[in-house]
């Protein structure tokens, strides 16, 4: 049920009662699109992003879409900032009303301190006891993936310690890799110097990274094209394999001709047929550029 089979769990009816199972919890991270927060009935609290000054928060003072476009068109200092504690106090407590339980899938905290804000919103709360809060150790799709997986686990009536012990296990399985198309997302949102950025542009750099199992990023090549990457990302895939029935998932930013090229070579080269592309969300974009891409399993 848990297999990570993404294709059978976007097909699962969803038919189910408001009441007496866990509600589910995410973070605008983890990159699914509204279509499946509805499917899955996953509420998603968003971060805020900083640009030149100006706070913003999906779905509160700008929408995705209006973000996307400043994300885009900017070139100068872009931060971003952990889900506010209080809004996700009034999220598990709207929850609670309803006598259910909250499972929250979040961002390893050397990502992001959202954990640690949703510990603290935890005790704001009425019933503490009832709020669960776990670590995905997994960025982006992986971790809607998690949050899916936790649903159905709900739907299907299990209790909160039984879906965070089957999700260490799906947790365990998953591997993703991202391609960044663009270094200076990366020198805009803080993460590199002025001098990197230079140097990066006059070379070329496009880093490929992965997440250890302990959420911690890693470098696995450094590229200068996107054919590269997309051969960096097929090695990823190759070296660890799929099994029969899993789900490839290819993520882009703005760039849908290059997640095409790459499900194409993935299908001649790997003889890959299960494969979903989604279009990243902002938070990954703001970090790795438009055009970048990502691999997940």
């Amino acid at each position: 049920m848990i297999s990570g089979r993404l294709r059978s769990l976007i097909r699962t009816d969803r038919r189910r009662s408001l009441l007496n199972y866990p509600a589910i919890v995410s973070e605008s991270s983890c990159s699914l699109p509204e279509s499946l927060q509805d499917q899955f009935h996953i509420r998603v609290v968003p971060h805020s992003v900083n640009i030149n000054g100006q706070e913003y928060v999906e779905g509160i003072n700008i929408t995705d879409a209006d973000l996307r476009k400043l994300l885009h068109a900017n070139t100068g200092k872009v931060t971003t900032s952990a889900v506010n504690p209080r809004l996700l106090a009034e999220t598990f407590e709207s929850i609670l009303r309803q006598d259910r339980s909250v499972i929250f899938v979040g961002l390893p905290p050397r990502f992001s301190c959202t954990l640690q804000n949703a510990q603290i919103a935890r005790q704001m709360c009425s019933r503490p006891e009832q709020i669960f809060i776990y670590d995905g150790k997994c960025i982006g799709i992986n971790l809607g993936k998690l949050a899916m997986a936790a649903s159905q686990l709900a739907d299907s009536g299990r209790t909160p310690d039984f879906i965070i012990s089957q999700l260490d296990l799906l947790r365990q399985r998953m591997v993703s890799a991202l391609w960044s198309s663009d270094m200076s997302a990366i020198v805009n949102n803080g993460r590199a110097n002025e001098l990197l950025k230079r140097f990066a542009s006059v070379i070329s750099i496009h880093p490929v990274l992965t997440l250890t199992p302990d959420g911690a990023p890693q470098l696995i090549r450094l590229t200068r094209t996107l054919a590269q990457g997309i051969d960096a990302l097929i090695d990823f895939i190759k070296a660890r394999g799929m099994a029969p029935g899993e789900v490839l998932c290819i993520g882009h930013f703005e760039s849908p001709a290059a997640a095409a090229q790459l499900a194409a070579k993935a299908r001649e080269q790997l003889g890959t047929e299960q494969i979903v592309i989604l279009e990243g969300g902002n938070l990954l974009y703001l970090h790795l550029g438009a055009g970048s891409l990502s691999v997940s399993i």
